[in-house]
């Protein structure tokens, strides 16, 4: 380890390790996203998700992480997401809003909510068919990880509503 690093990472126990002047992709997506949601900018959370490069620490042994703290990382995805989704959306920029939510989804595939804002982009797009796209697979997630198989009702109920509603040409 250089002197340059070594003075980098403090040591105040025996297993805490403190870093100064280190800057991690996570630090900069959590700043890009409070400043985001702050102000409703979609440049901000837009630069945010385009460090999400798949699921959280794939790939990598992270044994020494807490399963919380990979909780906490993949729902700050989740919600910056699903904030640029809304805002894509509200804007009448259906395609960025399916766009946001799919990245969201590249770091969590379980994310109910992302899959809602999908469908939603979908139907506001006028693509029914990936609108059941969007719902088959948000199906085959949920049945990996529900013990009833069964997606959240406000899931559902979207669904049926989308899917029941016949959109004027």
């Amino acid at each position: 380890m250089s002197d340059e690093t070594s003075a980098a990472i403090l040591c105040d126990s025996a297993y805490v390790y403190r870093t100064h002047a280190i800057t991690l992709d996570w630090t900069h997506f959590q700043e890009l996203a409070d400043r985001g949601a702050k102000r409703n900018s979609t440049t901000d959370l837009w630069d945010a998700l385009a460090l999400v490069r798949g699921p959280v620490l794939d790939g990598c042994y992270h044994w020494w992480l807490e399963t919380p703290v990979i909780e906490n990382i993949r729902a700050e995805i989740v919600d910056a997401a699903d904030l640029l989704a809304e805002l894509e959306l509200d804007a009448g920029r259906p395609d960025r809003s399916a766009r946001a939510a799919r990245q969201g989804l590249t770091s969590d595939p379980y994310a109910e909510q992302l899959w809602r804002a999908l469908m939603r982009a979908e139907y506001e797009a006028g693509n029914m068919s990936r609108v059941h796209e969007a719902w088959k697979a948000c199906l085959k997630a949920v049945a990996e990880v529900s013990a009833d198989g069964d997606p959240h009702p406000e899931t559902a109920a979207l669904y049926r509503r989308l899917t029941s509603v016949r959109r004027s040409a």
